[in-house]
């Protein structure tokens, strides 16, 4: 039991097709053997018949013809014509026996299979042995008899072996007609299952659910691959929901993310608002001293100004309105107020020309100190808190804080990251550092043509402590005589600038135990500013 489980598994593994042609060649091989074997016993069912008919014939002819000899005692005759029984192979004893069981004459063959004398006619098989008696009558009485053994088994093996080759020629024919049936109707009964089972490969491994197949037909094959193809359907319409679903999920994790990245931005702005008040209101008082001067030596000019003189010889004036003439050349007052008049006027001109100056030099101390707070504004931290950083993402997030630096200004960006390891530093002050970079490279290239404004960013490991980030414009350029005083406080080479944000840059770049340098082949050539930040000893993390 267990082996035909085991081969019908086998069975059950194989192709349909195969399958197909095997069972259709066992049912044509089993029809032709049961068909084969009916028909085979059939004929062996004649042939014993007519093998029987044919002995008794002989065994008719031969009693008739040896009645003669008998009758005359010619033993001589008789065995002459027993000799003709030796062309007949299946005859294989013959003899004629008289009534007392003496033999009178015999066919010199094998021993007959007869024991004694019959009583009458007999012919029966005893085996494979046909037995055949006839009586050899003289004067009418059955004084002799002839008995005859004929042998089957020849005739049986001949027959046998033909009807053998017949069969094996039949079953191949069959088989070959039911493999080239199967062929002819492979189409019909294989090709829909075919189809069927490449549709659901194909869905299985490209999760495509807009696939069919296609129904050819309105049998089971037909009604199974319909009901295949209204499941895909489903499939499809629950696989598009769920994609839109996840896509909808997809974008509210991005808005939590961008949000919870916002909130952290906007934790770590708040937390340095101490030291931007502490930065911007030192370096504001600074500059509001200097105003406070201005102020006060403006409001004591006015308070000294010699208006009140003027004032005095408009009055007197006034009392002379009728005799203006006469008092301006006769009286003694009269004649100084033209030279009075010319001395006020001169001094006035004067007075004029310092509080324009001092104006002058508030307004610019007033743009000083919007400066400073523009540029500290964005900037605030906790002082020296000091993290393991990426340097790629601390780049990406100060061009992100400035997208005004090329948009709007045709300004190429180019990245080159080679690096290892993290940094050590202070991640709002190299933003602010960077921030500051990235705006005098975009101020720098404003005079040349678009299309050679390219802001080039480098990250390489400059030696075994540091990590350098380079920002090269193809900008304006530094004179070489500017290049050790770029750093120094107040020192700038545009015509707005205050020198303020590279001094700050160095003095950060320092704190965190780096260093911010410079380097310009000259005027019209470009220049680059290299921030040194040390390493922490720990790779990027993936």
């Amino acid at each position: 039991m267990r082996s035909f489980n085991l081969k019908l598994r086998k069975f059950r593994d194989l192709s349909i097709n195969r399958k197909l042609i095997l069972l259709v060649s066992v049912c044509s091989g089993v029809s032709t053997f049961v068909i084969g074997g009916a028909l085979f016993s059939y004929h062996m069912f004649n042939l014993r018949s007519q093998f029987r008919d044919n002995v008794i014939a002989v065994a008719d002819v031969v009693s008739s013809f040896v009645e003669a000899p008998v009758a005359f005692g010619d033993q001589a005759g008789v065995e002459e014509v027993l000799s003709t029984l030796r062309s007949n192979l299946d005859i294989t004893s013959a003899e004629i026996r008289l009534s007392n069981g003496t033999i009178f004459a015999q066919l010199d063959r094998t021993a007959l299979q007869w024991t004694e004398v019959p009583e009458n006619d007999i012919e029966t098989f005893d085996g494979w042995k046909l037995l055949v008696s006839r009586p050899i009558k003289v004067l009418g009485q059955a004084d002799a008899w002839l008995l005859i053994t004929a042998d089957f088994s020849r005739v049986f093996s001949s027959s046998i072996l033909s009807m053998s080759f017949a069969l094996m020629i039949v079953l191949i024919i069959g088989v070959l007609i039911a493999v080239l049936t199967v062929g002819a109707f492979r189409g019909v009964i294989i090709e829909p299952i075919k189809n069927l089972v490449t549709i659901t490969y194909e869905v299985a491994t490209k999760r495509d659910y807009s696939l069919r197949a296609t129904v050819e037909g309105t049998d089971e094959i037909g009604v199974l691959t319909s009901n295949f193809n209204d499941m895909l359907s489903q499939i499809e319409d629950s696989d598009m929901v769920l994609r839109e679903a996840y896509s909808q999920l997809q974008a509210e994790i991005k808005v939590r993310e961008r949000l919870q990245d916002d909130l952290g931005k906007t934790s770590r702005v708040a937390a340095g608002m101490a030291e931007v008040a502490t930065g911007v209101l030192h370096n504001v008082g600074n500059v509001l001293n200097t105003v406070n001067l201005s102020v006060q030596s403006v409001q004591d000019r006015l308070e000294s100004t010699r208006l009140g003189h003027l004032g005095q010889i408009v009055d007197l004036l006034q009392a002379h309105g009728t005799d203006l003439g006469m008092f301006l050349t006769d009286d003694s007052r009269g004649k100084a107020i033209p030279g009075f008049l010319a001395k006020v006027t001169n001094h006035l001109k004067t007075e004029n020309e310092e509080l324009r100056a001092e104006m002058s030099g508030l307004i610019g101390n007033v743009e000083h100190i919007k400066e400073i707070v523009s540029t500290q504004q964005s900037f605030a931290k906790v002082l020296g808190v000091k993290e393991h950083l990426d340097p790629a993402e601390i780049v990406e997030e100060a061009l992100s804080l400035n997208d005004g630096i090329t948009a709007g200004y045709n300004i190429f960006v180019i990245r080159h990251y080679d690096y290892a390891y993290e940094i050590l530093g202070d991640r709002h002050k190299i933003i602010q550092i960077l921030v500051n970079l990235f705006t005098n490279a975009k101020d720098a290239m404003l005079d040349i043509e678009a299309h050679r404004r390219k802001l080039t960013v480098k990250i390489f490991q400059e030696n075994d402590k540091m990590i350098a980030i380079s920002v090269s414009d193809t900008g304006v350029g530094i004179k070489k005589e500017n290049l050790s005083s770029i750093f120094h406080h107040g020192f700038t080479t545009k015509a707005n600038g205050h020198g303020f944000g590279l001094h700050l840059s160095a003095l950060s770049a320092q704190e965190m135990g780096g260093s911010l340098k410079v380097q310009s082949p000259g005027p019209g050539k470009g220049s680059v500013f290299t921030l040194s930040i040390p390493l922490a000893l720990e790779p990027v993390r993936q």
